[in-house]
């Protein structure tokens, strides 16, 4: 679809939204060029290996893929230093950022070398290859998951990575690896009914059992449960019938099992990104089952995130680089892959909502974002990798990746989701 001609940093599209691109307009730098092995154990292990594995692993979770909010402060006086979001009944400092002024990971240099969808994709292809475990059949921990603490020598597989490794894998015609894979991440599900674990994953193949007084967080991430029943029925509906049918089935049970396991009251209104994957999981499992309750508690989810968007103006995770790209993934599902009518509207409706707020304060042609924000990794998307940063590439900006992009590179498991992203450019 061809675009209006840019007439500023940013150009907002004021129809109503068809599409994601049609919303997320891309600004112009000054040169004119347009600017995110078989079956594993769950038990425990006394052996050293295991302990170090054990201790990695809760360091993933706690220090990349946490999911809890930080503590809510009391506002300053008028005419403080900083800026002040409003924010689930609080108030958290916010630094306001302006493009090209010093992020959170320190001073710019200077505009950073540009890096296009096709390149991106070819780093992510050469990553795949050499963190592909053969014996293990999952892929290897890359060194830069956890920003200044490299894990990559420790040799645990990541999960979802693995799952969305496998995707790829599906796209670029490598079939039985992929099968490999996922037969692989299916078997780490945790089957505990009436645990708060039930139907999750753990992050590495490597995690221990959950305990008895398990914390959640520490010794389970819940949200494996939205993020790997997103990715398998992504992969179940584009791919499914090129799989094995006992593959096909297995899929589907641990699909219902993301969607039964999840505890009702687990996941608040204001936590966006699970709410908008789980509404979206939770009907599709319903739909593949012909449960009209499971689908129903699906729908009503979503209606009351649609809601809540519409009455406050935008989403509680505000303008995070991150959890932007989370839920764009999330709204453009709903709308690509509705499992019941309703989602489609909804979708655009939130897609369009997200993109005129990222369109205005997204530097594109410099990477930066500007504040103010919540839960934001870093406003520089040129030094690590972020969804929002896939989604602007794929729009056609090229200054919002890092250069040189390794497994080494901060959150280059992000990049995983570039095959998902790019699917996704065209609802």
């Amino acid at each position: 679809m061809s675009r209006p001609p840019v007439t500023g940093p940013f150009t907002l599209y004021e129809a109503a939204p068809v599409s994601w691109s049609d919303t997320l307009r891309v600004p112009t730098n000054s040169s004119g060029s347009t600017g995110a092995g078989g079956a594993g154990a769950h038990a425990p292990s006394t052996s050293a290996t295991a302990v170090v594995a054990a201790t990695a692993t809760a360091v993933i979770v706690l220090l990349v893929m946490r999911r809890i909010v930080p503590p809510v402060v009391a506002p300053p006086p008028p005419g403080g230093p900083g800026g002040w979001h409003r924010m689930h009944g609080g108030y958290r400092n916010v630094v306001p950022l302006s493009p090209g002024s010093p992020g959170r990971t320190g001073r710019r240099a200077g505009y950073a070398p540009p890096v296009s969808t096709p390149a991106a994709t070819a780093r992510l292809v050469a990553i795949q290859d050499e963190l592909w475990d053969p014996d293990r059949g999952l892929l290897l921990v890359p060194a830069g998951t956890t920003p200044g603490l490299d894990l990559g020598a420790l040799g645990l597989h990541s999960v979802r990575e693995s799952a969305l490794g496998a995707l790829l894998d599906l796209r670029t015609g490598r079939t039985e690896r992929a099968v490999t894979a996922l037969r692989n991440v299916l078997a780490l599900q945790y089957d505990a009914p009436g645990r708060p674990w039930d139907g999750t994953f753990p992050v590495t193949a490597e995690q221990a059992e959950p305990p008895d007084d398990a914390i959640e967080f520490l010794h389970f991430d819940p949200n494996w449960r939205q993020f790997l029943g997103t990715v398998l029925i992504v992969v179940l509906h584009e791919f499914g019938d090129a799989l094995p049918q006992d593959l096909v089935a297995a899929a589907w049970a641990a699909v219902v099992r993301c969607a039964t396991g999840e505890p009702v009251d687990r996941i608040p209104e204001w936590y966006t990104n699970p709410t908008l994957l789980h509404a979206w999981v939770a009907a599709h499992a319903g739909q593949h089952l012909g449960d009209d309750r499971l689908t129903a508690e699906g729908v009503a989810r979503a209606q009351r995130a649609v809601a809540r968007v519409e009455a406050v103006g935008d989403v509680d995770e505000y303008n995070s680089p991150t959890y932007d790209g989370v839920d764009l993934v999330a709204t453009t599902l709903w709308t690509a892959l509705p499992p019941t009518p309703e989602f489609v509207g909804w979708g655009r409706s939130l897609t369009g909502t997200l993109c005129r707020r990222i369109s205005t304060l997204v530097d594109a042609g410099s990477g930066v974002v500007c504040g103010p924000y919540s839960r934001a990794y870093g406003y520089d998307l040129t030094r690590y990798i972020s969804l929002l940063g896939l989604w602007l590439t794929v729009a056609g900006a090229d200054r919002c990746l890092p250069a040189g992009i390794g497994p080494a590179t901060d959150h280059v498991h992000d990049l995983y989701f570039l095959p998902l992203v790019e699917h996704l450019s065209g609802v």
